[in-house]
């Protein structure tokens, strides 16, 4: 049995699936004709730089202390020091091949410095280069750089003191041995860049002192770069329009080999029902209507109008019952010799354009 629909319901849900088609193919062969792309960060290497700075206290003969050297993190009696033992250097590591090249220099730099709050205002200073300018270059996955001086702490700390007495200006003053340098590592095409700076740092003018060691801190890095990923399509959202599309054109078969437009008895039971739907309350249903022998008879063009009458006269809207809806047709209102009457269209079962009837029966049944 096929389905009855009205054309127009039947033109519209054959548009709208059509356009549900039409967009489900787009959507599934978008991803194919112009692929779809995404921006990730793609790890090239990774490097470790590890700065090394190591020193060792050697001492005069004494009675105090029985190891010689001196190990590092230790107090000096500045009396007891013959010589410090330094070494400055670095080692770097780097997860593929790479080309390690750069330059550093070791300068030991007196100054002297106020306190102010909780920094140093350095009021004079004195360089003197200990290793001239370093020059590396090469190739792998490690590379190592190492400088040993020996400092000689009581030249420095007389210079200090030779200072203070011609100035006339008694200031707090320190040596700093620092190796000062640029580090350049180049693989897969991307090149970084790191400074070095690590430093020891001892009091001048004390009976005795410890060593501060800064700038010894690893730096461990990645070298990134953005690339353009392309976007498979997603298999699920695939499956998913397809199956719309096999929906959208089975629709497409019902509506055309499985539904018939309904036939005008069927658009009479449809309004019948609604109207019953809508005003039933206000309806009688009798045996039979006898609709002859009035002088005025009026045909209005809807329910409404029929329903404002029945209020107006303070009359009941009558109908001959049937329990076939599609064969209840007409309504009626009657007062007097006036009759006012409602008549479902036969074919399309909708109300007849609005029509007044003023007429004289002469036994005829309308």
């Amino acid at each position: 049995m096929k389905m009855k629909l009205q054309e127009s319901m039947k033109k519209a849900g054959m548009i709208g699936i059509s356009l549900l088609i039409v967009v489900c193919i787009v959507l599934v062969a978008m991803p194919y004709v112009k692929p779809q792309t995404l921006v990730q960060e793609q790890d090239l290497y990774e490097y470790t730089i590890t700065p090394k700075t190591t020193y060792e206290v050697y001492l005069v003969e004494n009675n105090l202390y029985e190891e010689n050297p001196q190990e590092e993190g230790k107090n000096y009696f500045t009396n007891l020091i013959q010589y410090i033992k330094s070494s400055f250097g670095f080692d770097i590591v780097a997860s593929k091949e790479a080309q390690f090249k750069g330059e550093y220099e070791v300068i030991a730099e007196v100054v002297g410095y106020t306190n102010k709050g909780d920094t140093k205002e350095i009021i004079w200073s004195k360089s003197y280069p200990l290793s001239g300018k370093q020059a590396f270059e090469g190739v792998g996955e490690r590379w190592s750089e190492e400088q040993a001086l020996d400092i000689n702490f009581h030249s420095y700390n007389q210079f200090a003191q030779a200072v203070g007495e011609s100035v006339k200006v008694n200031l707090p003053s320190e040596l700093v041995i620092s190796m000062k340098g640029n580090i350049q590592i180049e693989a897969e095409g991307k090149v970084v860049e790191q400074p070095i700076h690590t430093s020891l740092t001892m009091p001048l003018g004390t009976q005795y002192f410890s060593i501060l060691k800064q700038g010894v801190e690893p730096k461990n890095d990645r070298v990134r770069q953005n690339i353009e990923v392309k976007v498979e399509p997603s298999g699920t959202r695939t499956v998913g329009l397809v199956l719309l599309i096999g929906l959208g054109i089975g629709g497409l078969v019902f509506l055309m080999g499985f539904t018939v437009p309904p036939t005008g008895e069927d658009l009479k039971r449809i309004r019948a029902k609604k109207l019953f739907n809508q005003h039933g309350s206000r309806m009688v249903g009798v045996q039979e209507v006898n609709d002859t022998g009035y002088i005025e008879r009026y045909k209005v063009s809807n329910m409404e109008d029929l329903i404002k009458i029945a209020d107006e006269l303070e009359k009941p809207v009558l109908y001959p019952y049937n329990r076939n809806l599609e064969k209840i047709t007409r309504f009626y209102v009657m007062s007097g010799q006036t009759l006012y009457f409602y008549e479902i269209n036969e074919t399309s079962g909708k109300a007849k354009s609005v029509e007044s009837i003023s007429e004289t029966v002469h036994g005829e049944s309308i």
